[in-house]
């Protein structure tokens, strides 16, 4: 009886080295084994195609075109640089289209409403935060917009329109353009325009370097059929998300 109990005691020791020693080695080789990384998913953002012809895109594009007169002030802008950033703009110019933008005041030689506008410098830097973002800064200082002064009042940081004399002119060309095409990637969205000088003194299409456009007339010239004839600019918008709005980045020639 003791020699069997003593032959159990000897094969529960034996079982259990022998579990202890594949658990040993089990242990051992996940240990030693590198441990697997999860494989890193890559976000690819697709870009997304925009209605051109969407009051969204005509907007944006038209925040930016105030002139008084004669379009050739905004050519000379928007149009004549390889790339321009709203910081090249002048303050004024940057003030004119905000209140432009503002009062949705149709732009060109008709431009002569005769309400007296006033708003604080805080209305003024939101508008202007709005068409140019968050890091464009201005002066509060008095300005003139379409023959008449905005004048800036510093103890109560408004701005008050005072009515000119008036002023006139004519004007025997104007701008034509035309929006390609439209994208949204990530927090930037493209539109892409293509522009011409139509010539009517002279019967000539020009392209932005002053210099007419062969074989096209005044009587020939429909811009949706010679896009490919035209410089191209693209207009880039970035996102601003403390006011869900997009504003000015670059325009930039693309033709």
């Amino acid at each position: 009886m003791k020699k069997n109990i003593v032959i159990i005691i000897l094969l529960l020791s034996v079982t259990g080295l022998v579990g202890y020693i594949g658990y040993d080695k089990l242990y051992l080789e996940k240990k030693d084994k590198p441990e697997e990384k999860e494989t890193e998913k890559t976000v690819i953002s697709e870009e997304e195609t925009i209605n051109a012809n969407s009051t969204f895109v005509e907007d944006l594009i038209g925040r930016y075109d105030y002139y008084f007169i004669h379009d050739t002030n905004l050519e000379n802008i928007l149009y004549k640089s390889e790339k321009t950033t709203p910081s090249e703009f002048t303050e004024d110019f940057i003030k004119q289209t905000a209140v432009s933008a503002y009062y949705n005041i149709p732009r060109g030689i008709n431009t002569m409403w005769q309400q007296t506008y006033s708003f604080t410098s805080e209305d003024l830097k939101k508008q202007i935060r709005k068409l140019y973002g968050p890091n464009m800064k201005i002066t509060d200082s008095s300005f003139e917009m379409n023959c008449t002064t905005y004048e800036f009042d510093g103890l109560n940081n408004t701005y008050t329109k005072k009515e000119g004399s008036g002023c006139g002119g004519i004007s025997t060309s104007y701008l034509a353009r035309k929006i390609i095409e439209a994208t949204k990637k990530e927090d930037k969205i493209s539109i892409k325009i293509a522009i011409a000088r139509v010539d009517m003194l002279n019967s000539q299409i020009l392209n932005m370097n002053d210099q007419p456009i062969t074989g096209l007339t005044t009587e020939n010239f429909n811009i949706n059929n010679v896009v490919e004839q035209l410089d191209q600019f693209t207009y880039q918008f970035k996102y601003d998300e403390d006011n869900y709005n997009y504003y000015l980045d670059s325009i930039t020639k693309t033709k």
